[in-house]
């Protein structure tokens, strides 16, 4: 794995739950949004180098975005 597992934590809020490393709002991998019929998420574009909200069909859809995840750990972690 890029880092421990021990370093990725969850916070949640009333309406999205933050993946973080490090328990720090300030290392966020990704958001989770809270929704009935929808599921949001927001990940890093490293292309584009921003943050982008799209949305899964499914919730096995979150693996076609494996590299945007690591990619997110990746810019705190200068040494990967």
């Amino acid at each position: 794995p890029l880092v421990s597992l021990e370093r990725i934590t969850l916070r949640d809020s009333p309406t999205s739950c933050g993946i973080l490393l490090d328990n720090t709002i300030r290392r966020p991998i990704c958001r989770l949004y809270f929704s009935e019929t929808k599921l949001p998420i927001s990940l890093y574009d490293y292309e584009k180098k921003e943050w982008v909200t799209v949305e899964l069909k499914k919730v096995e859809d979150i693996y076609n975005y494996t590299q945007n995840l690591i990619e997110a750990v990746k810019l705190y972690e200068k040494t990967l």
